[in-house]
């Protein structure tokens, strides 16, 4: 089964700024509930799904480029 990689990690990175600015508005629950922690993890998560668009489109543009090898 092929996926789609790219609009994997996209709606990914999607998810965890959604998780982000949620967080970020609701900063005051976040202090008082003592999660702080939380919203590190968003943003090293969305900052990961960035670094993971620009490889997956990498890679998809290699793999797509060294399937007319394997067609012959």
């Amino acid at each position: 089964m092929e996926t789609n990689a790219i609009a994997a990690v996209s709606i990914g990175t999607g998810l965890w700024f959604i998780a982000l600015v949620c967080l970020f508005l609701a900063r005051d629950w976040v202090e008082k509930t003592n999660r702080g922690d939380w919203l590190w993890i968003c943003a090293a998560g969305a900052l990961l799904g960035i670094f993971g668009q620009f490889y997956t489109r990498h890679r998809a543009k290699r793999v797509a480029a060294d399937t007319w090898h394997t067609k012959n």
